[in-house]
């Protein structure tokens, strides 16, 4: 089904949000999940705290009982905090001074999703699993080329990713840090020239297959907190655009050179009026934007969905190549002498798992979480991811009663679809301390981990 054309207005004052974080439900839910994983004696943040504007809230060291000051009771705490009273709130609290408020009400968990997505993979996938990638070949030890060049990747979401790969805010380096591996392999087995074509092997083809989903807004398809997957993700598959007041367009971001048709006016004003509209193909992925509308005179960045794949990869390797003065040739020898042919290899593979989540959740990365969402439906047979979290959910609960009205549809908590009752989020908290990774799954939290 071909997905409708999204329109950007306004996007000038563009800022990277792949990272936001949804404030208002980590403020007012990860309090309580301390509530249910600490135990009644013992919390983090005091009413004092929660008191700040939802901004600016923090939670740092732990304060003795009671959360309550003496002959406060929840409804007058709560009465006194205009913030909450313009909210629905669902709160499940056990102790001295239990509170129970809306908790069979399914809400929106937003970001709260991830702390699920997290428990099922490391329960599933286990800690240590790795997201694999690697770059292979022959050299030939009599010339030193080095022929059959081959990738092999996983849709791994943290390549290239500021987060994962050490040099944050320098979008050009994070990119390059893992072929830079392979670029100094080469020098180092003294290889002279690189023969293609190079190949790029999917070791994911189920993420061919994934469509954005329905839950998603249509707004979104131009912003990059929403990371469609594909089988090589970059930079959390997010590249920057810069228009000058000339009318140029380029990418900014290494390697990246999806289509860009413009048509805009120029005028003698400071500010510049921009719609972005991305053509689609069949799986909500953007294989050309159309930029319409006015600039001024000074230059606009933005940042845009990019879902080139392997095509991306080929480039980066192939600049790369260039700027380290290996020669490469498209068409490599017809017919290589196994005898004198040795292999060549570099693992490219990702951290462990539990290393990744605890960067992912704590810092909210939707597409991450949603990568790994996919993982445990992929390691499963097939089944749908929502499905086998739902099933671990059910498990860990043991009442059916209380997992009526819950649905899971993504990993990182942006599709609308999703539902979660406090009742059930509590129950599920208290039975996971029984379980075997719940130490490591606790440091993943944002507040409760730290």
């Amino acid at each position: 089904m071909q997905i409708p054309n999204s329109s950007w207005k306004n996007p000038v004052r563009g800022v990277n949000i792949r990272q936001v974080k949804s404030v208002m439900v980590q403020a007012f839910f990860f309090p309580i999940l301390i509530l249910a994983l600490q135990g009644p004696a013992s919390v983090l943040a005091s009413p004092a705290q929660w008191s700040q504007d939802w901004d600016d809230l923090e939670v740092s060291t732990p304060v003795e009982p009671p959360f309550l000051a003496e002959g406060v009771s929840w409804t007058t705490y709560f009465q006194s905090h205009p913030q909450l009273k313009k909210m629905t709130l669902g709160i499940s609290i056990q102790g001295s001074a239990p509170l129970q408020k809306n908790s069979d009400l399914p809400l929106v968990p937003a970001s709260v999703q991830k702390l699920l997505t997290a428990s099922a993979a490391l329960k599933l996938l286990g800690p240590e699993m790795r997201f694999e990638n690697s770059f292979g070949g022959w050299i030939d030890i009599e010339s030193g080329i080095l022929n059959q060049p081959k990738f092999k990747i996983s849709g791994d979401p943290t390549w290239g990713h500021e987060y994962f790969e050490g040099v944050s805010g320098k979008e050009g380096v994070t990119l390059r840090s893992r072929l830079g591996k392979v670029i100094d392999a080469l020098r180092a087995r003294g290889v002279r020239e690189v023969q293609g074509p190079i190949e790029i092997e999917s070791l994911s083809p189920d993420l061919g297959g994934l469509s954005r989903p329905t839950g998603w807004k249509s707004s979104w398809a131009t912003e990059c907190m929403a990371m469609v997957q594909t089988d090589f993700i970059a930079n959390g598959n997010c590249g920057t655009l810069r228009i000058t007041p000339l009318r140029q367009v380029e990418w900014l971001t290494p390697g990246v050179t999806t289509p860009i048709e413009v048509h805009l006016v120029r005028t003698r004003r400071r500010t510049s009026h921009l719609e972005v509209v991305p053509q689609m193909d069949d799986h909500g992925r953007i294989i050309r934007y159309r930029v319409d509308g006015s600039i001024g005179t000074k230059s606009v960045v933005l940042y845009l969905p990019v879902h080139q794949g392997s095509s991306w990869l080929k480039n980066l390797f192939l600049a790369m190549l260039r700027e380290s003065g290996i020669p490469y040739r498209e068409n490599g020898l017809e017919y290589l002498e196994l005898y004198r042919a040795l292999p060549f290899a570099v693992d490219l593979s990702s951290r462990p798992l539990i290393e990744i989540l605890q960067v992912a959740v704590q810092n909210s990365l939707n597409g991450v979480m949603d990568r790994v969402f996919h993982e445990i439906g992929f390691k499963s047979g097939g089944v749908a991811a929502g499905a086998i979290v739902f099933s671990h959910m059910r498990e860990r609960v043991k009442d059916d009663s209380l997992m009526v009205q819950n649905e899971i549809k993504d990993g990182s908590g942006l599709d609308g679809g999703d539902r979660m009752r406090p009742d059930t989020l509590y129950q599920f908290l208290l039975a996971s301390r029984a379980e075997p990774e719940f130490q490591e799954w606790l440091s993943t939290f944002p507040i409760a981990g730290q």
